[in-house]
């Protein structure tokens, strides 16, 4: 009952946390409503850099028929920036909620490192997303550390056992395809630009491992108290020279842009080396569907979910 929970889907940094003064942004939100100076503030707990370094875009990709790991250098690249961003949004926070502990938490690594028959993706990708997971928790907690914050370091194995492929789990705790994960209508339900939102994220199940994994950290921490001093960041980073791998050297927005490019152009290349030979299968499951749907209104009027 006394928490302030901000947290957006698809969030970037710039839109968690900003120089003080700048509106708008998650941290600006919790500032309305609270003083910086309350005691009654426990903790804050907060969790970024994943979207700045294109998670998303890097999750698409591999979704695709293609080898994403074309990609890998790119995206690795990108981490020195994203390690940048952090550092700037970290210092920000200390500013704006000065002697506040903060928390920061990693990502799980939602993927085990091979590959088993159920998965869409191939053992390059298995090995790639899992690293790149793990790099990319590196990544945060060295930030982190550089602004004085603690890191919740139980979370990037909070999933352990409940990995895609890992040979230890019953039940995953995380969607591949999620293709039932949208609310709304059933015509929302049912479009496909909504089926991926949701996947390769954690499900319920997950979830409640990511909560464990946090209770667990926080007994171990029952003296939380201010914001180590700040140590200075680490030069930056030279920008990569293309070595002839797609979208190298290119940052952020660009590199997104850029990946999304080589993904589609790959993936239209797939197609037409044969791969369009499952489109008609795919056309016509989704043509039954839209009539059922459509029955199924006539016979009981339009519903909503």
């Amino acid at each position: 009952d006394r928490l302030a929970f901000l947290a957006c889907s698809g969030a970037k940094t710039r839109q968690v946390v900003g120089p003080e003064g700048v509106g708008g942004t998650q941290v600006a939100q919790f500032l309305d409503h609270v003083e910086p100076a309350d005691d009654d503030i426990a903790f804050v707990l907060v969790s970024m850099g994943g979207n700045d370094a294109l998670f998303g875009a890097i999750g698409h990709a591999c979704l695709l028929p293609i080898d994403c790991t074309d990609l890998a250098p790119a995206f690795r690249d990108n981490l020195a920036s994203v390690g940048e961003t952090l550092d700037a949004a970290y210092a920000d926070l200390r500013n704006q909620l000065p002697g506040i502990p903060v928390l920061v938490v990693p990502y799980p690594v939602a993927i085990y490192p091979d590959r088993c028959a159920e998965s869409v993706f191939s053992a390059d990708e298995h090995r790639f997303l899992h690293d790149f997971t793990q790099e990319l928790d590196e990544t945060v907690a060295a930030s982190a550390r550089r602004a004085g914050f603690q890191v919740v370091d139980t979370m990037p194995g909070a999933l352990d056992g409940l990995q895609l492929c890992d040979p230890e789990a019953e039940d995953v705790g995380v969607n591949f395809l999620a293709a039932n994960s949208v609310s709304g209508t059933v015509e929302q339900s049912l479009s496909p630009t909504n089926w991926v939102h949701n996947s390769l994220h954690p499900n319920a199940r997950g979830h409640e491992a990511m909560r464990s994994a946090l209770v667990t950290w926080l007994d171990r921490h029952p003296d939380l108290g201010p914001p180590a001093p700040q140590q200075d960041p680490p030069p930056q980073a030279a920008p990569a020279v293309g070595t002839g791998s797609p979208c190298l050297g290119e940052r952020r927005a660009a590199l997104d842009a850029c990946a999304q490019d080589w993904a589609a152009r790959e993936a239209a290349r797939y197609l037409l080396r044969g791969g369009w030979l499952v489109l008609p299968a795919l056309l016509g499951a989704w043509l039954l569907a839209l009539q059922l749907v459509r029955l199924w209104w006539a016979v009981f009027g339009e519903p909503t979910i």
